[in-house]
């Protein structure tokens, strides 16, 4: 089984690093990675004038991508989404931005709401949406890849 490589780009699309992330999930940069303002890319291009939608991890840029068919910007943790943000707002500034959160449940800090909002409350009209998880579902899901892979769960045991 092989690896996933994840490019770590520009605006102007140069490949700065790579993240390698498991089989299993473990998720690593090269060393001296870069990170402050890279993303990975889901889609097409990033002038999109419906605009983009900015995350943390890329399976949750996956879930976006698949669900929205608009470009994604996958930032790769939480704070790193306000540079990402700054950075495609300041090169597109009349297109639509909508930050998706993690909603880290399980902890009284909720990291990814948190940094999320900051960004809502720091770069000019930018959108912001949380993933909202039905009762009982265990704490430790907590982005939209986690809510699409329950969600899609549930829909196929009660069809069986």
């Amino acid at each position: 089984t092989a690896n996933l490589l994840v490019p770590l780009c520009d605006l102007d699309g140069m490949l700065h690093s790579l993240q390698t992330i498991t089989p299993a999930g473990e998720k690593r940069f090269l060393a001296g990675t870069p990170k402050r303002g890279l993303f990975c890319l889901i889609g097409d291009a990033l002038d999109n004038p419906h605009g983009v939608y900015v995350c943390e991890g890329y399976a949750t840029g996956a879930s976006l991508y698949e669900a929205y068919h608009l470009p994604v910007l996958v930032a790769f943790d939480a704070g790193n989404l306000l540079p990402v943000t700054q950075a495609y707002r300041s090169r597109y500034p009349f297109n639509p931005v909508t930050v998706c959160a993690d909603n880290d449940r399980k902890s009284d800090l909720n990291t990814g709401l948190t940094k999320a909002r900051e960004v809502v409350a720091t770069v000019p009209n930018v959108g912001l949406i949380v993933p909202q998880f039905p009762a009982g579902a265990p704490l430790h899901l907590s982005d939209f890849n986690d809510l699409s892979v329950l969600l899609g769960s549930s829909t196929q045991e009660k069809t069986q």
